[in-house]
C-alpha cells in the first residue's frame, strides 16, 4: 500500500512513473527540483533488474516491483505522471491505450478541485499517440497547446527509437 496521501496541504509535489525502467528520467525531476523536501518520486517497475536500480536510487521515495495491474494506490494523488509505457499489445489492444484508461479510471491524478494543475507527460510511438490523444480530449477539458517535439536521437542512455513523442498537457476534470 502506497505511503501517499494525507492532507493535500501538507504533502510535497508527486511525481510517478508507474512503468519506470532503471527510473533515470524519474530521479531527474528531484535532481532539478529547488527544494528536493518538496518533491517526492514514485516508482514502479515490473522487471528485476530494472527494480534492482530503482532501489538504489536515493532520490526515489517509494518504489514497487508488481505488474501495473496489480498497482494500489488512493485516488486523485499524482501531480505529475511520467508515461512511458511498454510498446507492446495486450489482448489485442496497445499497451498505452490499456494503462492510460486504467490512470483514468483508478483515478489516479490529483484532480482540479484540489490543485490548479496536474501533469501528463507522455512519451508515445507515432500510433500510440493517434489512439491515446482523443482518449485525453474526452477525458480532460482542459489540453492546452500540447508541445510535441519529435527526437531522433537515444533518449535514456541505452534505448535508441526512431521517433518517441513528448507532450506535455495541463489536465484539469471535468466537473
Amino acid at each position: 500500500m502506497s505511503r501517499v496521501g494525507g492532507s493535500l496541504e501538507a504533502k510535497p509535489v508527486i511525481v510517478a512513473d508507474l512503468f519506470a525502467g532503471k527510473g533515470r528520467w524519474l530521479s531527474l525531476f528531484k535532481r532539478m527540483a529547488n527544494d528536493r523536501s518538496k518533491v517526492f518520486l514514485v516508482a514502479n517497475e515490473i522487471e528485476k533488474n530494472r527494480f534492482a536500480a530503482i532501489e538504489k536510487d536515493l532520490s526515489i521515495d517509494e518504489c514497487y516491483n508488481l505488474a501495473f495491474e496489480e498497482l494500489q494506490m488512493p485516488k486523485h494523488v499524482i501531480n505529475i505522471m511520467l508515461f512511458n509505457p511498454p510498446y507492446t499489445s495486450i489482448g489485442g489492444e496497445r499497451s498505452a491505450v490499456l494503462y492510460l484508461n486504467m490512470i483514468i479510471e483508478r483515478r489516479l491524478m490529483v484532480a482540479s478541485k484540489y490543485l490548479e494543475k496536474s501533469y501528463i507527460v507522455l512519451v508515445l510511438q507515432d500510433d500510440d499517440l493517434k489512439k491515446c490523444v482523443p482518449i485525453l480530449t474526452k477525458q480532460f477539458v482542459d489540453i492546452l497547446r500540447p508541445y510535441i517535439r519529435y527526437i531522433n536521437s537515444i533518449i535514456d542512455w541505452q534505448l535508441s527509437f526512431t521517433v518517441r513523442i513528448y507532450i506535455s498537457f495541463n489536465i484539469t476534470r471535468p466537473p
